[in-house]
């Protein structure tokens, strides 16, 4: 493949730019159902597809106004196409704010609602999602012109479409007042459903409602456990993810939640994701330590020995006519962090001998970093 050289990247940003400037003074003409009208704003959506410059280019000369005008008017294709290239500027902070000030949002409310089950509700759903991502206003603004109840009716929609909405509405749940809105929209169902069909977007969306208290319950009664639980065990990283930190919040503070989310198997695969490190390690243990009697409890039914040193070290309490050699070890030396304090010292006596050049705490570090003190 021949590379560009720097003359040709010129010529290629101004080709961009005239053409930028072009379908933008078609859009300007002010015929908006026009086929030159789509046209540009097809060519807009793509140009504007992972190119920030070209995204820029567009704000820079008053596109967002003519993009907004033709989502509210244009013929059916031209909004799509309006639509994904506000997708696209909308990874910018500051375009979230300037397409909710131009107006933009309840257009992509109005065919969120109305638009054709296809292309329409596709876009409108994923530009909503986008302009709601870390933009509380935007958040407020979205609830507030009835964009909730779409969302929920298009989560029902296979493919994209759902996908998009769950983004959306994941998104909208930051904001408590919205996800009392959400839960009363009737979304958990759909997005349990959603989750079961593969969709990992669903599991970030109850991620967020599971941090309401009363929705805990509905969302187990919804069945949401037992395929959240199969996400953690076959999901990607980031679903894996979302899927201990929605375990943690359906944990907390709810009894029946716990029982249930140790009896669909949860503790093996939350004991492999705390063993990766880095955010993963940090969910899954969260989700542990609200777990962490009913996990010791399934753990010794199930002879996992190799888990009890870490719900030992979230929190778990040893029972009495436990007659595991290692715990009753921990049960003798007054708990785990006793445990972990002799097993420790004992670690920097031989250190010290071994190595006796070595600083103390660089000992230390060697036995945090290259062995599992305390859990042997």
């Amino acid at each position: 493949m021949v590379g560009l050289r720097d003359g040709d990247r010129l010529d290629a940003k101004i080709v961009s730019l005239g053409d930028i400037k072009m379908h933008l003074k078609i859009l300007e003409a002010g015929n908006a159902r026009s086929t030159e009208a789509t046209a540009a704003a097809g060519a807009l959506a793509r140009l504007t597809d992972n190119d920030a410059a070209n995204c820029a280019a567009i704000v820079d000369a008053g596109g967002i106004e003519l993009l907004v005008a033709l989502v509210t008017n244009g013929a059916a294709r031209g909004q799509e196409q309006a639509m994904w290239t506000l997708f696209h500027l909308a990874d910018d902070a500051a375009n979230k704010d300037a397409i909710r000030e131009a107006g933009g949002i309840a257009p992509l409310v109005a065919l969120a609602r109305s638009g054709s089950a296809g292309g329409k509700q596709v876009a409108a759903a994923a530009a909503l999602a986008s302009l709601a991502v870390h933009n509380d206003a935007n958040q407020t603004a979205i609830a507030a012109a009835g964009g909730i109840a779409p969302l929920v009716a298009i989560l029902r929609r296979s493919g994209a479409a759902g996908g998009n909405a769950a983004g959306a509405l994941t998104n909208l749940a930051l904001k408590a007042a919205n996800r009392t809105a959400i839960v009363e929209a009737g979304a958990i169902p759909p997005l349990v459903a959603l989750l079961r069909s593969g969709e990992e977007k669903a599991v970030m969306a109850l991620n967020n409602l599971a941090c309401n208290r009363d929705a805990c319950t509905a969302i187990a009664e919804a069945g949401a456990i037992p395929p959240i639980v199969a996400l953690l065990k076959n999901g990607k990283a980031l679903g894996q993810e979302c899927a201990a930190r929605a375990l943690w919040n359906l944990a907390f503070k709810n009894a029946a939640n716990k029982v249930a989310i140790v009896a669909a198997g949860a503790v093996d695969p939350l004991y492999a994701l705390a063993r990766a490190g880095g955010s993963l390690k940090a969910a899954a243990v969260g989700a542990l330590k609200e777990l962490k009697r009913h996990a010791l409890a399934w753990a010794l039914r199930h002879r996992k020995r190799r888990i009890y040193p870490l719900l030992l070290a979230t929190g778990a309490t040893i029972p009495p006519h436990a007659e595991d050699a290692y715990l009753r070890k921990v049960a003798a030396a007054g708990g785990f962090p006793a445990y972990e304090k002799a097993h420790r010292q004992a670690f920097d006596a031989l250190a010290a001998k071994a190595f006796p050049c070595l600083p103390t705490d660089v000992t230390a570090h060697v036995a945090s970093f290259a062995f599992h003190v305390g859990y042997y």
